[in-house]
C-alpha cells in the first residue's frame, strides 16, 4: 500500500532526528502552575511528551514543549538561531519586541502556552475565553484586543495577545513532529482548516472544535483557515501582521496559506480576523 505524504514526512523526520536525541527528556512534565490542570498529554515516539492540553477556569490552553525544535527561528528578524521565534516562510518579516522576561520564561520552562481555540467573548462578563463550541470573536480593532488579552494575568503568569513568534513556533512544532508537512503549511493548506475550497468547508466562521480534522496535532484548533489571526508583529508603526487565511479564502491561494503574512491598520476591524492568547509563566 502506498504511504500518504504525511506518513512519509513523519518517517523521514523521525529518522533524521534519531541521531543526537539520546539525552532528550522523553518523560518531560509540564510546569505546575496554580489553576492549571493537565487534561491530555500528547506523546511522540521519538521526542516523548511534546505537548499538554491544560484547563484553566474552564478555558483550554496548549503547552507547547519546544526544546527539541531546530534553532531556525528569529527574535530580531536578522539572526535565525532560536527555537522560539518567527520563521521566514512566506513574505518579508515585520518587527516585534518580546519582553526579556517572556523569553526567560520560555527558556526556563522549555515551552509556552497558547489558547487551544480562537478566542471568543463571554456575553455576560466581557472576558475573553478559549472554549469549544463558541464562535470566535471578530470585528474588534487591535487596541480593543490588546488589554482584554492581558486580563488573565496573575502573579503566576502573564497573558498576552499572541506574538508572531508564537504562531510560527506552533507551525514549526507541527511540521517537526510530523503532524503536517511544510508544503501543507506553506503552499496548500486546504486540508488543514476551514477554507472556502475545502471539501468540508463550513462556508462561514465555524464554531471552535467544529471538526476534529482541524484540531491540528490534537493540540491546536483552527490554526489554518476559519479566521486570520492577529499578532503583535508590526509592519510599520500603525499596522499589525495577521497570519493565515480565512473561510473566504482558498487554502492554495498565495497569501492565504497557513504560513502567510498580511497586515492591516490597527484601527481597522473586520469579520475575518480573530485572536489567540499566549501565556508566559513566571
Amino acid at each position: 500500500m502506498l504511504k500518504r505524504p504525511r506518513e512519509e514526512a513523519r518517517e523521514i523526520m523521525e529518522s533524521v532526528r534519531l541521531s543526537g536525541q539520546n539525552n532528550l527528556e522523553k518523560d518531560f512534565l509540564p510546569p505546575k502552575v496554580k489553576g492549571f490542570r493537565v487534561v491530555k498529554t500528547i506523546r511522540h515516539p521519538i521526542f516523548g511528551n511534546i505537548a499538554f492540553l491544560m484547563r484553566y477556569k474552564g478555558n483550554l490552553f496548549t503547552f507547547f514543549r519546544i526544546d527539541f525544535l531546530k534553532p531556525n527561528g528569529t527574535l530580531d528578524g536578522i539572526n535565525f538561531n532560536s527555537q522560539f521565534g518567527r520563521r521566514e516562510w512566506n513574505g518579508k518579516l515585520g518587527y516585534e519586541k518580546i519582553p526579556d522576561s517572556y523569553l526567560a520564561s520560555i527558556k526556563k520552562n522549555r515551552g509556552f502556552l497558547l489558547s487551544t481555540h480562537l478566542i471568543s467573548e463571554n456575553d455576560k462578563t466581557g472576558l475573553f475565553i478559549s472554549k469549544k463550541g463558541k464562535i470566535p470573536l471578530t470585528n474588534k480593532p487591535y487596541d480593543e484586543l490588546l488589554v482584554p488579552c492581558r486580563n488573565l494575568s496573575t502573579e503566576y503568569f502573564n497573558s498576552e495577545l499572541q506574538y508572531g513568534a508564537c504562531y510560527d513556533t506552533a507551525g514549526e512544532w507541527l511540521i517537526e513532529t510530523g503532524f503536517i508537512t511544510e508544503e501543507e503549511w506553506c503552499v496548500n493548506s486546504t486540508s488543514l482548516g476551514n477554507y472556502h475550497n475545502s471539501q468540508i468547508s463550513y462556508r462561514d466562521i465555524c464554531p471552535n472544535g467544529y471538526k476534529k480534522e482541524w484540531m491540528l496535532g490534537n493540540v491546536i484548533d483552527n490554526l489554518a483557515g476559519n479566521l486570520s489571526e492577529i499578532t503583535q508583529e508590526q509592519e510599520g508603526a500603525l499596522r499589525r501582521v495577521t497570519r493565515g487565511g480565512c473561510y473566504l479564502n482558498n487554502g492554495n491561494a498565495r497569501g492565504s496559506e497557513a504560513s502567510s503574512r498580511n497586515a492591516i491598520p490597527m484601527t481597522v476591524s473586520t469579520g475575518t480576523e480573530g485572536v489567540r492568547i499566549a501565556i508566559f509563566l513566571k
